[in-house]
């Protein structure tokens, strides 16, 4: 069944590149250091997931444990990069300097707020059932799929008719990107939920997630209520952001690897391949 990860990872690796080519890729001698830290930290990621699932579905398991546990360092950083990128929403929610800022910051930070600890969670329980391969792999691949959303958003915007922002007066056309790149995911999840039958609760929670941030997106994202507790969040100071998350991230990982020791369960096979479906 998860023969597709590998795919699936050059797929959203190249699309990340191109979506944020203009912004970012294309500027990185401009970019913050903000910026750059979570940019880095998510593109090698996803790039680490892709070798993984090849490297596993090779019969490669001593290659794939020596890089999970790359990945596993990187991982703490990762989130914390997420956690920086939610602080710099925040403060620019609050200058609301820019139209972007003005209409989508605030919204968007439902989305910032619920995939930072599900992605932090879900690295943790792919750690803890590491010996169930299926579900290893299922809470692995799904660390992956908050990133689609922001990644096929900016490449609708920048090059698709119909969907690009070339000015104040398309700036809306940001948000019609943003459903059907969210839409689509919100699909692909409930495809594989569909699909899958061992690990099926782990899709069917994620798809229930992801609706229900779709829907707090759309209802609660536009009040002054959230915009106003966005705009708190701005006060918060960059380096304590960091180190707590950073800290916080290690503990849980730490947790998750520590908790994974433990043996199989009876009647589940602990095996390095995923070809068989």
């Amino acid at each position: 069944m998860y023969r597709f990860t590998t795919g699936l990872m050059v797929v959203l690796f190249g699309v990340t590149l191109i979506g944020f080519w203009p912004s970012f890729f294309s500027k990185l001698t401009e970019a913050s250091f903000t910026h750059l830290f979570h940019g880095f930290t998510s593109t090698v990621w996803i790039g680490i997931l892709g070798v993984q699932a090849w490297l596993i579905n090779a019969r490669k398991p001593v290659a794939h444990k020596m890089l999970g546990i790359t990945g596993l360092l990187l991982a703490p950083f990762m989130v914390a990069g997420f956690a920086l990128i939610n602080l710099d929403s925040a403060i620019r929610t609050a200058q609301g300097a820019s139209m972007f800022a003005q209409l989508f910051s605030a919204p968007l930070m439902i989305f910032d707020l619920i995939f930072l600890p599900l992605t932090l969670g879900l690295i943790y329980l792919g750690l803890k059932h590491r010996k169930q391969s299926r579900h290893h792999a299922a809470f692995m691949v799904l660390t992956c799929f908050a990133l689609i959303g922001p990644s096929l958003s900016r490449l609708l915007v920048n090059y698709v008719p119909g969907f690009q922002v070339t000015g104040p007066q398309t700036m809306g056309n940001f948000g019609h990107a943003l459903w059907f790149s969210m839409l689509l995911t919100i699909l692909c999840i409930a495809v594989i939920a569909v699909k899958v039958a061992i690990e099926r609760k782990v899709w069917l929670s994620a798809l229930t997630i992801y609706v229900v941030s779709f829907v707090l997106y759309l209802t609660l994202g536009p009040t002054e209520i959230w915009k106003a507790f966005v705009v708190s969040l701005s006060t918060l100071h960059y380096g304590v952001v960091f180190w707590v998350v950073l800290a916080l991230s290690f503990a849980v990982i730490g947790l998750g690897w520590q908790q994974g020791k433990s043996k199989a369960k009876p009647g589940v096979t602990a095996t390095y391949s995923l070809k068989r479906s």
